[in-house]
């Protein structure tokens, strides 16, 4: 299981990578789904609870540069999803 927390580190390193002193697409819409779907930001006091498993999955895909839904070099959006 992934805590929330571990899972932002990942998505920041990434973020870091392909947009240093800046916000990719995939970081801003890895922020809007913390709000939207777990209802808690990265930096809120329940950062270390566990995400479910598929949103785990799938911003880990993102963060690795795996996803079909982020251009793996700059994380630009892919899909309209």
């Amino acid at each position: 299981m992934t805590t929330l927390i571990a899972l932002t580190r990942r998505m920041e390193s990434y973020n870091h990578a392909v947009a240093p002193g800046s916000k990719c697409p995939a970081w801003q819409k890895f922020i809007e789904e913390c709000r939207c779907d777990l209802h808690r930001l990265p930096w809120s006091d329940k950062a270390e609870n566990f995400v479910p498993e598929g949103f785990a999955q799938y911003w880990s895909l993102v963060a690795e540069g795996e996803s079909r839904d982020f251009e793996p070099e700059s994380g630009d959006c892919l899909t309209t999803a």
